[in-house]
Order: structure tokens, then sequence, then C-alpha cells
């Protein structure tokens, strides 16, 4: 019977800033690296804190901000992702539609005017 695993600092830190930054869920990450989501979420806390830092008493403000950072970094590249996704839809689509007879189509909204105005156009 083997005891527990042991992680170095660096491969929890690797794990951290995957998972923080964005691309991947909590359970994603954990499935990927056949560790249990509740063991990353402490090694999350623990980097915030500073206290995965190879040098002691690391300023935690500092690693909650790349956290936040890390987190902003992985939205930005999903967007870019979807937007270069719609720019290149937008360019195989160039009215705007799929629909061949998509001009003579004509969106209508709320209550026609004469309805608003007592019948009188």
């Amino acid at each position: 019977m083997s005891g527990r695993r042991s992680f170095t600092n660096e491969f929890k830190i690797q794990v951290v800033r995957e998972y923080l930054g964005g691309m991947a869920s909590r359970a994603a990450v954990s499935r990927q690296y056949d560790i249990s989501p509740d063991q990353l979420k402490i090694w999350q806390k623990r980097y915030e804190e500073g206290k995965l830092a190879d040098q002691p008493g690391g300023d935690p403000s500092l690693y909650r901000k790349i956290a936040e950072l890390e987190r902003m970094v992985g939205r930005l590249a999903l967007e870019n992702d979807l937007l270069k996704k719609a720019d290149a839809w937008a360019r195989r689509h160039p009215n705007g539609s799929s629909s061949a007879n998509s001009s003579s189509s004509k969106i209508v909204s709320g209550p026609s005017r004469s309805r608003l105005d007592g019948g009188a156009l």
C-alpha cells in the first residue's frame, strides 16, 4: 500500500495558474492532473495568500492581484477566440444572414402605430 502523494510547489503553482487562466474548469483541471477539486481549491487559496511561493513571506495582495490578472487573461483569450470565429463567420456570410430571402424579412416589435394613438395614422 502506497503512502500519500506529494507534489512540488512548482507543480502546484503550475496547476493553479492553469486553472486561474480560465481556459478550463476546476473539475477539468482536477481530472487532467488526477487530483481532487477540493485539493485544487486549497492550493488556489494558498497561492493567493502567497504560501506556495519559494520565498517565505510573499505579499498576499500581490498574489491576489496576479490571480485576478490571470483570470482576466483567460477571459480575454476566450473572448478573442469568439471574436475571431464571429469574424470568420461574417466573412463567409457577407449579408449577415445565411437565409436567401433575408432582405424581404421585416422585424416587428411592439404594438402598431395605429394602436398607440387610438387608431389614427
